[in-house]
């Protein structure tokens, strides 16, 4: 089945620990029912919290916008992930680390023309 997923809002909400948390609000909607009058009893509304060590925060020595852009792609790849395997949940929550995650950033992004991308599909 293909998807469309439309992210709704990032956020930095406070957080007291170790780790820094993106909150990528998003919605669901089966490609089929995007943009028809039905659209809304089909639309699923989700969360996913990415939390980041700021240990590995400062090891990539990112901005701040350049680390959201590199939490929303983790984002984007995980949420594909999930509704290609049909096991997303409206909750979920992604834990990055020196333990788990590459030592340099794994996405490529040029900052200049980066825009969040606000809607994608998913096949």
């Amino acid at each position: 089945m293909a998807w469309f997923v439309s992210l709704t809002k990032t956020e930095w909400p406070l957080t007291k620990g170790d780790y820094d948390t993106l909150q990528l609000s998003y919605e669901v909607i089966p490609a089929s029912k995007h943009r028809q009058p039905d659209e809304a009893q089909y639309t699923k509304y989700c969360r996913l919290d990415i939390k980041i060590s700021r240990t590995l925060s400062a090891i990539w020595g990112l901005g701040k916008r350049a680390l959201e852009a590199q939490l929303v792609e983790y984002g984007k790849d995980y949420i594909r992930k999930e509704l290609q395997k049909d096991t997303l949940a409206e909750r979920s929550m992604i834990e990055l680390s020196t333990s788990n995650a590459p030592n340099d950033p794994l996405y490529q992004i040029e900052l200049e023309t980066y825009m969040i991308p606000w809607g994608f599909s998913v096949e």
